[in-house]
């Protein structure tokens, strides 16, 4: 089951990559391809977010509901100042569709891992029981040092995982140094567990 869960996750990376080329329109005016990419980026990262609720209440065998309040806090979260919002701005004002395509496979894996973090956080699981996430990435020659540092470990859910560089997040895309963030595809499986 978590190969085809892996095997879906990054097929998403290419829908995402298609849309965002579809999204950009070299013929429409500049404010009409801002409202039209921002908008369909901003239907992605809604999906993320619930695919990834979704995707933790399987792995913890307990219904989730989204929370909506989380959800637009997501969405929206501010890096360096910008949001998505800007960052769409900014590569439409550069013409950099391929930057673009990028921004979106890693807002995408941010919410979508953001999610699976808030689910597992407000999980109302039995006292004997506690939440484990293991970190998991998808085993090629893309994934960096840093995170094939981080393969297999497996921590309780509310503990940060560290690099071998010092960095430090909660889930996969959700690191202080840019570098650790862009173009991440790792994963977490969470598990209940008796105490």
């Amino acid at each position: 089951m978590l190969e085809q869960e892996k095997q879906k996750y990054l097929l998403t990376f290419d829908e995402i990559n298609m849309l965002m080329q579809a999204s950009y329109d070299e013929t429409a005016d500049f404010e009409t391809n801002v409202r039209n990419v921002t908008n369909d980026l901003y239907d992605c990262l809604e999906t993320a977010y619930h695919e990834g609720i979704e995707t933790v209440s399987e792995m913890l065998d307990w219904f989730l509901p989204v929370n909506e309040i989380l959800m637009k806090q997501a969405i929206y979260q501010e890096i360096d100042g910008m949001d998505f919002r800007d960052r769409v701005y900014e590569h439409l004002a550069e013409h950099d569709v391929s930057g673009l395509s990028v921004l979106a496979q890693s807002e995408v894996h941010r919410v979508f891992t953001t999610a699976m973090d808030d689910g597992a956080s407000y999980a109302e699981l039995p006292k004997s029981h506690i939440v484990t996430k293991t970190w998991l990435t998808v085993g090629d020659e893309k994934v960096r040092d840093t995170h094939s540092y981080l393969d297999s470990v497996t921590i309780p859910a509310g503990e940060m995982f560290y690099t071998i560089d010092g960095d430090s997040a909660f889930y996969p895309s959700g690191f202080e140094r840019a570098e650790n963030n862009v173009n991440c595809r790792c994963l977490l499986v969470y598990r209940q567990e008796r105490r």
